[in-house]
């Protein structure tokens, strides 16, 4: 019962080592690797002490049958850590630096697990007390090696339903693929019973939001006192009203606005005057301001010395919330702010949106992106090292089919109860695929070891894949227990995954053997 604990906590311990040799930080993806290579690694020790109850020897000193039980079972050992190694590697290919560093330091843990449970594990075994008869015989014969063999019976008589369960999936995944949505409000990664988020709400209520977009206007051929002129000041102080009408900005501060206050101030107009001479004299009121170094810093930041720039600072926030504006209406301002730029400001001005937060306009697209590049390498890879160990590309391919089967359920289910995809939970696909494909290997190995025969490699595969999904599960439950909620959801999709898959393997993967054969 320890030996496994024992392989887990140094693969562990050897993998929190490298990631401090290699210079990673743990961050709030990679904070994930500890827990999962706790429970990831586990499963081979499963395996190994599984092969060792099956193949035990009772009343014999003689210790050789436990490394033939070992040499039994290291291939589907090898090839299951093999393939979830590759899910995570695949992880390298995205963009995110910290998704890479994650998928990395996880991949090298799954590594030392795989290697500790074949090196480790049969060199302590014999210093211990063997299994006796009793033992031996409820792993042969127990209660759930039996109903596995009464259950594959149903499977084989079944298969037609199974494979129209099958195309049912498929299409309701097909239904709901479009409603999948991303979410980069990094205010919704936390519960809300977090006080800091609560803080940071009302303060985005009561102020109007603390993101800023910035419009920055240049002179025709850089020609200073250019927003000087009267007519430039008025056509940009008419854009500004225009914006200003816009529920969705919070504040707008321009030299334009400032011209406009003071001139309310000395004439009780807030317009911009009509000559030249007031808007220089209000120019230089305006310049009085920056006399101190922090409203210089402030005054240049809205026009340059001579006037050949200028730069509308605006607050965004979502008016209909009260809350940080996410992409999608982030997305609908840029397309007003756009469309009115080109409208009501003369192009000569070379008018040009900026800001920080632009850049979080792309993260969906990005994420996005990383998911489809890193699923498709994580499945070419493991379709070929499968082809290769099964020496059959048909055996390839089908052991892909329970994965696809529970992605589409965990995808759809996800949609369904409107889990988004985030920085986190996007890694769940090729994760899953990776830790996904292991209950396919054991049964297809089995399968063939058996020479074709169904309920036979149920009862040999079914009691350890059983036993290592639910261990499994049991390990990345303890992620629910994250306060912050991209974790949450990955720790659930994970399990959800899991036992669709392992129902998968144990279901469909059999009945289409049966029907291949």
């Amino acid at each position: 019962v320890f030996l496994p604990g024992i392989v887990v906590v140094l693969g562990t311990i050897w993998t929190l080592g490298l990631m401090s040799l290699l210079g990673f930080r743990l961050s709030v993806v990679s904070v994930m690797v500890p827990p999962l290579v706790l429970a990831l690694g586990s499963s081979y020790s499963i395996h190994v002490l599984n092969q060792y109850y099956r193949s035990a020897r009772v009343h014999t000193e003689d210790k050789m049958w436990i490394a033939a039980s070992v040499a039994h079972i290291n291939r589907t050992i090898s090839l299951a850590a093999l393939t979830t190694i590759i899910g995570f590697v695949s992880l390298v290919s995205g963009t995110l630096p910290q998704v890479r560093e994650f998928g990395l330091a996880t991949s090298f843990g799954i590594f030392f697990c795989g290697l500790l449970s074949l090196f480790l594990f049969p060199a302590v075994v014999p210093l211990l007390k063997p299994p006796t008869a009793r033992e031996r015989d409820r792993v042969l014969e127990g209660h759930l090696s039996r109903s596995l063999q009464t259950y594959s019976q149903w499977v084989v008589k079944g298969r037609y339903v199974i494979l129209a369960f099958l195309i049912l999936v498929a299409l309701v995944f097909g239904l709901l693929l479009p409603r999948v949505h991303y979410q980069t409000d990094y205010t919704a990664y936390q519960k809300k019973s977090e006080s800091a988020i609560d803080d940071y709400l009302y303060s985005t209520r009561t102020f109007g939001g603390f993101v800023f977009l910035y419009i920055t206007l240049t002179a025709p051929e850089g020609e200073s006192n250019y927003f000087l002129r009267p007519k430039v000041l008025q056509r940009i102080a008419r854009f500004e009203e225009v914006l200003e009408q816009d529920q969705d900005i919070s504040y707008l501060s321009s030299f334009s606005a400032y011209i406009r206050f003071m001139n309310q101030t000395m004439t009780g107009k807030r317009t911009i005057p009509e000559r030249r001479a007031p808007i220089l004299l209000l120019s230089r009121y305006f310049r009085s301001i920056a006399v101190s170094p922090g409203n210089r810093q402030f005054a240049e930041a809205l026009v340059n010395q001579d006037f050949s720039r200028l730069t509308l600072t605006l607050r965004v926030y979502n008016s209909e919330t009260n809350k940080p504006m996410d992409e999608k209406r982030m997305n609908a301002l840029i397309e007003r702010l756009t469309d009115r730029m080109q409208r009501l400001l003369d192009a000569d001005t070379q008018p040009v949106l900026w800001g920080d937060s632009l850049a979080y306009l792309s993260i969906s697209e990005i994420l996005s992106r990383d998911q489809i590049k890193s699923v498709l390498v994580s499945l070419v890879l493991i379709l070929a090292v499968t082809t290769v160990a099964f020496r059959s590309i048909k055996l390839g391919l089908f052991s892909l089919i329970p994965i696809f089967t529970g992605i589409m359920l965990t995808i759809s289910i996800m949609t369904l109860v409107k889990i988004p995809f985030d920085v986190v939970t996007v890694m769940f696909t090729s994760v899953a695929i990776g830790v996904g494909i292991d209950d396919s290997i054991h049964l297809i190995i089995q399968y063939r070891h058996q020479q074709g025969n169904i309920a036979q490699a149920l009862s040999m595969a079914g009691r350890p894949i059983l036993l290592t999904s639910a261990s499994l599960i049991a390990g990345l439950l303890v992620l629910l227990l994250s306060s912050f909620l991209p974790v949450v959801y990955f720790g659930l999709l994970i399990s959800l995954v899991l036992v669709t898959t392992t129902l998968g393997a144990l279901i469909i993967l059999p009945a289409i053997l049966s029907l291949s054969s």
